[in-house]
């Protein structure tokens, strides 16, 4: 946000500062019928938003979608960069999307092109900050919109046979929202064995959700005594959970999860609660604390460090005494935005503080690209090899996952390698994977289905025995 009104403040000097996106009148950038642009007297056209794709508002916008939007007048180019226009995802961490930015003098349209699909079932915001018409007017202007919702909507498991062993089936509502989960064993819907349903409140937010795995002394399913055998509620402030309590079949609260958050939403600290203490009381000091984690961030939103926390002498969580006590990675992101390498610490080194120059590196997790942002790889390095220093080319791969991706790298092939095979060389044809994953997608970059393969009871891929233990279906039409 400070990046933004200082742009603004930058190039004031454009022109009156009229920071609006109203409709353009109706002859201001009207199209000729041989797709050429009638202008009237640059001094004497208003600059506003003559059209995008998407518009403000729009729900069901594809994945691969590249944001565009057309003017009522003549931009001046050098107002138009990645300062001015940026792409935001507003679910979870507040996060930029990196991309490429171009503008078309002749239809007066910028475009955004990100580097990788968007989020499914994801809120997001094109901001316009400081864009300078050619006659010295400016304009800031915000356009939201939310990505296909993508549902999943169930699986099937099989066996080595390739016999159904066992599915499940969801219920949507009109919004194409997960209301109700149903368990199968076997390949058809007579053999029930739990069920799920969740509640949702005037936002859209799950509230809570119940699970049941008996349908009750009547032995009918979704009757007032089916037996529940375990619940969850959640909480919220504004649009993100700071809060997720559980619950066991008679009702008795027996663990809490805790988000907390920054001004703009996004995880400073979460602790996962699994009992009340020696108090017996929820909400004490004393409340059994497990995996408590910090985050930092960088200004584009993404995450910077993340590193496991110790309480200080107020034995409370979340406050300025507390400390970072191991378990310290950090992410380092190319000049394009995607992710480089993320390097996890080991010690705090001789000076004993965390995140200063000399903390020792355990390992590393580096991206590898084939094309521009074309994702290839992504190699995890135990070990800094006989050279002593890290990120070199002797650096010792421990595992690595192998993309093979359609579009904007959607993975349509994943590969999780974790032995180097017989020859004992990296990156060539005995390479095991320990998983193998193949994934299908609509024209709008939807998910249809993610298959798990399993090399058979041999353990050796790529034979007669090798088969689909698991195929997870998703809704691409909402």
């Amino acid at each position: 946000m400070r990046l933004c009104l200082l742009l603004a403040a930058l190039v004031a000097g454009c022109g009156d500062d009229l920071r609006t996106a109203a409709a353009p009148s109706a002859d201001a950038g009207a199209r000729a019928a041989d797709g050429g642009v009638i202008r009237a007297d640059a001094a004497d056209e208003t600059l506003a938003i003559a059209g995008s794709a998407p518009a403000d508002g729009d729900i069901g916008v594809p994945r691969l979608a590249s944001p565009w939007v057309t003017f009522t007048a003549d931009l001046d180019a050098t107002s138009v960069h990645t300062g001015s226009v940026q792409l935001w995802w507003l679910d979870g961490p507040l996060q930029r999307v990196h991309g490429s930015l171009s503008y078309d003098s002749d239809s007066r349209t910028i475009t955004f092109r990100p580097h990788e699909a968007l989020a499914r079932n994801g809120r997001f915001e094109l901001r316009l900050a400081g864009i300078c018409g050619a006659n010295g007017q400016m304009l800031d202007a915000n356009i939201r919109f939310h990505t296909l919702i993508n549902p999943f909507v169930g699986d099937r498991n099989f066996d080595d046979e390739g016999t159904m062993v066992g599915h499940t089936e969801s219920d949507t509502d009109a919004l194409g929202r997960v209301i109700r989960w149903r368990t199968y064993r076997g390949a058809d819907d007579t053999d029930m064995t739990s069920w799920s349903e969740y509640e949702y409140d005037r936002s859209g937010h799950i509230t809570e959700s119940t699970l049941y795995t008996d349908p009750g002394d009547d032995t009918e399913w979704f009757t007032e005594d089916d037996v529940v055998v375990s619940a969850v509620q959640l909480g919220y402030d504004g649009d993100y959970v700071v809060q997720q309590d559980r619950y066991s079949a008679d009702g008795t609260r027996v663990g809490v999860d805790r988000w907390d958050r920054d001004s703009q939403g996004r995880v400073t600290l979460s602790v996962r609660f699994t009992g009340p203490g020696v108090d017996g009381v929820w909400f004490t000091t004393d409340d059994r604390a497990e995996d408590p984690r910090g985050w930092t961030y960088d200004p584009d939103g993404r995450v910077l460090a993340r590193y496991r926390v110790a309480r200080g002498d107020d034995l409370l969580w979340g406050t300025e005494d507390d400390l970072i006590s191991g378990e310290v990675t950090v992410r380092e992101y190319r000049s394009d935005g995607l992710h480089l390498r993320t390097v996890g610490f080991r010690s705090p080194g001789l000076d004993g503080e965390w995140l200063t120059g000399d903390d020792e590196i355990g390992g590393h997790v580096t991206t590898d690209y084939a094309d521009g942002p074309a994702r290839m790889r992504e190699v995890g390095y135990g070990t800094r090899g006989l050279d002593g220093a890290w990120f070199t080319e002797d650096d010792g791969i421990s595992t690595y996952d192998a993309y093979t991706n359609a579009a904007k790298n959607l993975a349509t092939v994943e590969w999780d390698e974790t032995r180097a095979g017989g020859d004992g060389i990296w990156y060539t044809g005995d390479d095991y994977p320990q998983h193998v994953y193949e994934s299908t997608y609509a024209e709008t970059g939807a998910l249809q289905e993610l298959r798990n393969l399993n090399q058979g009871a041999d353990g050796v891929w790529w034979n007669d025995d090798d088969y689909v233990d698991q195929v997870l279906r998703y809704d691409p039409s909402r």
